[in-house]
C-alpha cells in the first residue's frame, strides 16, 4: 500500500491554516492588554463570524482558509496564498483540442451538394482468388483418417452448386 503524503491529510491542513491564522493576529497584535485582546477578537467575528474554540475545533478547513484570506487582506494589504482568485489563474482549464467548439462546416454547393456531404468515391480492388495450392500429403492423410475415424469431425464438402448438382442428377 502507498502510504499517505502527509501533505494530503486534511487535519495536517487544518492545523497548518489555524497556526497561521493565530501567528498572523499575534504578529499584529502581540501585546496581552485588554485593547489587543478586544481587537483580536473583533478580527475573530469579523472574518470567521465565531469564537476561537469554534474555529479551532469545528469549522471546515476551506472556510479556515476563506477566513485566513480576508483577515490577511484586512492586516497585510495583499492576499494570502489561499486566494481563490489565485487558484483559479493557475488552474489550468483550457479544453483540449477534441473538445473545442466545431470548425465551421463549408456551406458551397458541389453539383447541388453541400461540400462538407459530399464523400470522394474509393476505387475498391477486387478480392483476389485465393490461391488453389494442394494441400501436402501429410495433412491430406490425417484428413483422410479423420474422415474414417469421426465422420462428424471432419471438414465440411464444400457445397455443389445447384446448377452443377441438377446436371449431374440428369
Amino acid at each position: 500500500m502507498i502510504p499517505a503524503d502527509v501533505r494530503d491529510n486534511r487535519s495536517t491542513q487544518r492545523k497548518i491554516v489555524l497556526d497561521e491564522i493565530e501567528s498572523l493576529i499575534v504578529f499584529h497584535y502581540p501585546g496581552q492588554a485588554a485593547v489587543d485582546k478586544k481587537k483580536k477578537l473583533e478580527l475573530l467575528r469579523t472574518h470567521f463570524e465565531a469564537s476561537w474554540t469554534e474555529i479551532e475545533s469545528v469549522m471546515p478547513l476551506e472556510r479556515l482558509r476563506q477566513g485566513y484570506d480576508t483577515l490577511h487582506f484586512t492586516l497585510e494589504e495583499a492576499h494570502s496564498r489561499y486566494h481563490q482568485e489565485q487558484l483559479a489563474e493557475q488552474m489550468n482549464d483550457e479544453l483540449p483540442g477534441d473538445l473545442a467548439p466545431p470548425k465551421q462546416l463549408d456551406h458551397t454547393l458541389i453539383d447541388g451538394t453541400p461540400a462538407f456531404l459530399r464523400r470522394p468515391r474509393t476505387v475498391v480492388p477486387a478480392p483476389a482468388e485465393p490461391a488453389t495450392e494442394k494441400l501436402p500429403a501429410r495433412i491430406q492423410r490425417n484428413l483422410d483418417r479423420l474422415k474414417v475415424r469421426a465422420p462428424e469431425l471432419a471438414p465440411k464438402p464444400e457445397p455443389v452448386p445447384y446448377w452443377e448438382a441438377a446436371l449431374a442428377a440428369e
